[in-house]
């Protein structure tokens, strides 16, 4: 680098320098603290995270909150809302709990930690483990009570999922 490069450098980053004192900008301080949550938690919400939750700990012998004792979520309950929010039903999240569970439980016996919600209805698992279930669900003659009987669907309204799973099944 000349010496002309390097004279012309450093002017440009005083001058920048300079431009951005006289704005009077601060950089923001990273914070390593978890930012509340902006969005309030509807009471279908929090019986949908309980629902779920439930039927994770039942199919796969574990013993996570979705709702702790101030009716806020857990870390658990997030992922299942966020889903929820982003236009599953409950149905589909417990039908994903049946299938994977049992999935994970009968390899090698380590599959119990990967059954946990953070892992189940992550944003980039979801859509996969979905069509897994659906096709298991299909196909299977044994599925318990719970996750044959599809609950109501959101607003009224059914999923392309629930459309193909009714065609399937009639």
């Amino acid at each position: 680098m000349t010496d002309k490069q390097s004279k012309w450098i450093r002017d440009f980053v005083e001058e920048t320098r300079t431009r951005l004192d006289a704005l009077e900008l601060e950089m923001p301080k990273k914070s390593n603290k978890r930012k509340p949550a902006t969005t309030k938690v509807q009471p279908d919400e929090l019986q949908v995270a309980r629902d779920v939750v439930a039927k994770i700990n039942e199919h796969a012998g574990t013993a996570f909150r979705g709702v702790n004792d101030a009716n806020q979520l857990t870390a658990e309950g997030e992922a299942i809302v966020a889903r929820y929010r982003k236009g599953a039903t409950s149905w589909e999240m417990r039908l994903i709990a049946w299938h994977k569970c049992s999935e994970f439980t009968e390899e090698d016996g380590i599959g119990r930690k990967f059954c946990k919600p953070s892992t189940l209805y992550a944003l980039k698992h979801f859509d996969r483990y979905l069509d897994e279930s659906a096709a298991a669900y299909a196909e299977s003659e044994s599925v318990p009570v719970d996750v044959a009987r599809r609950g109501q669907e959101r607003k009224g309204e059914q999923t392309p999922l629930a459309v193909m799973l009714k065609e399937v099944m009639s």
